[in-house]
């Protein structure tokens, strides 16, 4: 799996390398992964204006998640609770497309 990281200056490392964890964590629960890419950016100067963005590819559909937080942590985790949710549910639907074969 690729994982490309796109970002502003000032992201701590070690949000990155959580990041970068949580989301080899999802390859576990969904073998057809086969790209994540993480872009961080600032939009703005209102309180919320620190963006996460993820798009994970797999087989041939994509799940895109944005998500506006006062820190790039918190849209981090924001991001990644979502899209552990939308993992899920993505192999529900897969495996009841084979049980219904």
């Amino acid at each position: 799996m690729t994982i490309e990281f796109h970002a502003v200056a000032g992201i701590d490392e070690q949000l990155i390398d959580m990041l970068k964890e949580q989301v080899m964590q999802l390859k576990h629960v969904e073998k057809t992964i086969s790209r994540a890419e993480i872009m961080f950016r600032k939009r703005g100067t209102f309180l919320e204006n620190k963006i996460c963005e993820l798009r994970l590819t797999m087989d041939r559909n994509s799940i895109f998640v944005l998500r506006k937080a006062d820190t790039f942590e918190k849209a981090g985790i924001q991001v990644v609770r979502y899209l552990r949710n939308a993992v899920r549910q993505h192999r529900r639907e897969a495996e009841k497309k084979l049980v219904a074969v």
